[in-house]
């Protein structure tokens, strides 16, 4: 069949404006060789932002456009185009904040007043052209050439005075909850100037080659990388007019008043101008055997049993289908010099199981899948540069081995679909390149010097609990540690034998002291149980009268926890990251009510009118964190000039209202 013949395409376009922003999509096919997909999406989180604890001016802006164009040579060759542009820029000129964090034993408030703003800005393009040729039943070849360029900005320049106050924890007292006393104050100074600018050029080929139960892929792709990067960023704290870290700290003085005026110490200090051109060249190659056999039997026909056997049900397995594929993926890098290949195979069994239920033959939908093999992923830009801004030549693909073991079982229940899919998997990682996340930015430490493993199990059952509306539920069991290999720190004890931590101890001079090496610790994402539950139900018929409809109108509910993510204070180590974050729990609601829909009543409208040609407009009213809860997105960092640190939340936005119009014509 030719891929003209194959093509099904209409006009179609919806249209949605929110307090959030506002999107448009439309697609046609003018004719029979020419067709077309675009979106374009513009939205402003400035509402939301509003709700943050740091109060301030937010202007965030982000625009996006997508475009798929296809043009049909003839029968058996189609060229097509794939562009994109987004440009997400975010300016904030924060004012002030307070923060009140701790527990009933340590009530605290952390204060700060702004000066400054932060300008951060990210645009993309990307263009993509393809030629698709049918050779024939069998035979698909396809070849792409792309480009890649991404510009971006963080400049930030943000002074912060701040103090930090233990509240009256004493519930007799009349000042409960009030400021106790001041612990300290202090200010920072935050600066950047940092840009990155990358361009990446590839040209992709791809086919496949299916006879008979078999089927053979293949691809190749080279791709050329121009990176330039520009990196100056320092931080400035002050802690009750004491430089963090002391001069004498670095210089040898002892007496604060032999410090010399001019010598000034940060707390961090970064700078690199870097510039990498490479080409990355992949390939790939698999193959797929496919086996089926078809039992003799007639689900519809009808299957009387004896008195004896009539009341229970009878299974007959067998198999009805299976495969298995077998391929493997190559990558050489010209910056590093390296080339590796990595086999993978997974096996798929969809078994022919029969049961009879109410005298009728019935087949079970089930299928089992397995999964192994290796997988190396080749870092990109960011991995390859360290802590300090240098590139590392020396930089390996990191590795990984899986084993994935998943079902998937579609039934009727109610007399409506489900479906339930679990997957339990275990995958072992070397020659990983360690990250911390510090605010909203992730860090990676430019060596491969770590080994790990993930494991868990994920199960998500989908259907009808509600007739003709779609709702899931979903939940995940996840453990990922890692070992870094070169990392120690040391325990330090003072002359009573008591472990010395500096900025508690009162005692803090060290005597004696014992190296410890950390061994595995939680990575980041090592977040144990998460769950999800999108449920959505609809007003029944009996609700309508005759001036509202209330059978059109429906109600879904958003329902996300999940247990605590791991963090640690800001550094040069990973083995400090051993700290929970508090659990994350958010539940929104929202309502929606179709004002035209396919049964509404076409005649009341003009055939010329705008109403006419909607075939479905609906509005939706939602309320984002419906508890109002407060949720941490992330930890500031201060320390005292005694070298005791405090980690302050910061909250994600507290709850929010949004009403939304769409139209689809």
């Amino acid at each position: 069949m030719s891929i003209l013949k194959s093509i099904s395409f209409n006009f179609s376009s919806n249209f949605v404006s929110s307090l959030l922003g506002a999107q448009v999509h439309v697609q046609d096919r003018p004719s029979a060789r020419f067709n077309y997909n675009t979106g374009l999406r513009y939205r402003t989180n400035s509402y939301l932002l509003g709700a943050l604890d740091t109060k301030g001016d937010y202007k965030p802006l982000f625009i996006d456009y997508q475009g798929m164009f296809s043009y049909y040579l003839n029968e058996n060759w189609k060229a097509s185009f794939f562009g994109t542009y987004s440009i997400n820029k975010y300016r904030v000129v924060p004012e002030n904040r307070e923060t009140n964090w701790g527990s009933i034993n340590e009530a605290l408030r952390f204060t700060v007043y702004y000066e400054g703003q932060e300008i951060t800005q990210f645009e993309t393009y990307m263009g993509a052209l393809s030629f698709t040729n049918e050779v024939s039943e069998n035979i698909s070849l396809k070849f792409i050439t792309s480009i890649y360029q991404t510009h971006e900005n963080e400049y930030f320049d943000l002074l912060g005075e701040y103090k930090l106050e233990e509240l009256e924890r004493d519930l007799g007292n009349d000042n409960y909850g009030n400021v106790a006393y001041t612990r300290g104050v202090g200010s920072f100074l935050n600066h950047a100037r940092n840009s990155i600018d990358a361009t990446v050029i590839n040209a992709y080929h791809k086919g496949t080659y299916s006879k008979n139960s078999s089927k053979l892929s293949w691809g190749a792709k080279i791709q050329h990388e121009i990176i330039r990067d520009k990196m100056i960023e320092w931080n400035y704290t002050d802690s009750s007019r004491f430089s963090l870290p002391h001069p004498s700290d670095s210089i040898g003085y002892t007496n604060p008043s032999q410090i010399p005026y001019q010598y000034l110490t940060m707390s961090s200090s970064l700078k690199a101008n870097n510039f990498m051109e490479s080409d990355r060249i992949t390939a790939y190659i698999q193959k797929q055997y496919r086996f089926s056999k078809v039992k003799n039997i007639n689900i519809t026909d009808t299957i009387y049993v004896n008195d004896k056997f009539s009341c229970l049900d009878t299974t007959f397995i067998g198999y009805r289908f299976f495969s298995f594929t077998l391929g493997g993926r190559a990558n050489y890098w010209t910056y590093n010099n390296r080339l590796f290949f990595t086999p993978r195979i997974s096996f798929k069994l969809k078994p022919a199981i029969y049961e009879i239920k109410n005298n009728k033959i019935h087949r079970k939908d089930f299928i089992i899948k397995f999964a192994t093999g290796l997988y190396y992923q080749p870092p990109f830009y960011r991995a390859i540069r360290n802590l300090q801004g240098e590139l590392n030549p020396d930089i390996r693909a990191q590795k990984s081995i899986h084993f994935v073991l998943g079902s998937e079982y579609v039934f009727d229940k109610w007399d409506r679909p489900f479906k339930i899919g679990s997957e339990i998997y275990y995958k072992y990682l070397s020659d990983i390149i360690p990250y911390k996340i510090e605010n909203v930015r992730t860090r990676y430490f430019g060596e491969n010097n770590a080994k790990g493993y993930a494991r868990g199990i994920d199960l998500k059952l989908n259907g009808e609990f509600v007739p003709g509306i779609e709702s899931y539920a979903s939940i995940s069991f996840l453990q990922t540690k890692e070992d870094i290999l070169d990392d120690y720190y040391y325990d330090y004890y003072n002359s009573n034998g008591e472990n010395i931590i500096f900025g508690y101890t009162e005692n803090d001079i060290i005597a004696d002291s014992i190296k410890q090496e950390p061994g595995y610790i939680p990575r980041p994402t090592d977040q144990r149980v998460s769950f999800a539950l999108f449920f959505q139900d609809q007003m029944p018929e009996d609700w309508d009268t005759e001036k509202v409809k209330w059978s059109t109108m429906k109600v879904n509910l958003n329902l996300i926890f999940g247990t605590r993510l791991p963090y640690g204070p800001p550094g040069n180590v990973r083995y400090t990251d051993t700290l929970r974050s508090s659990l994350y729990k958010r539940l929104d609601i929202g309502f929606t009510k179709d004002i035209i829909s396919s049964e509404t009543d076409r005649t009341k409208f003009k055939e010329n009118s705008f109403l006419y040609n909607i075939s479905r407009m609906w509005i939706s009213f939602e309320v984002f964190n419906l508890l109002d809860i407060s949720n941490t997105i992330n930890y500031n960092w201060i320390r005292d000039v005694s070298g005791r640190k405090y980690s302050i939340p910061s909250y994600l936005t507290s709850r929010r209202l949004n009403v939304k119009l769409s139209i689809k014509f």
